[in-house]
């Protein structure tokens, strides 16, 4: 059972400047950091999982992870030189 003292808080560390950007967006679109982890928790119960959206990896990573996926498979081009290689880099199919 919550006690007064601890009654919902919680201390998270964060970078200091990924903190002041992050509560000036959330200022600008009415929100504060409570409400937000508020929301967050809330879909985490829901859902039993974290929204897809914050686990989703940046397109590079993406298509780094695709790339290596089609190496494995050894679904890939081999070149003979630099020139062949961005020659069919640069041909438009």
């Amino acid at each position: 059972m919550p006690t007064k003292q601890n009654n919902g808080r919680f201390n998270a560390r964060i970078d200091p400047e990924l903190k002041k950007k992050g509560n000036q967006v959330l200022s600008e679109l009415g929100y504060t950091p409570s409400m937000i982890l508020s929301v967050l928790y809330k879909t985490l119960v829901r859902n039993q999982a974290i929204p897809r959206e914050m686990t989703m990896l940046d397109p590079l990573d993406i298509a780094t992870q695709q790339a290596h996926q089609e190496i494995a498979r050894g679904e890939y081009q081999t070149f003979d030189n630099v020139q062949d290689l961005l020659k069919d880099l640069h041909d438009e199919d």
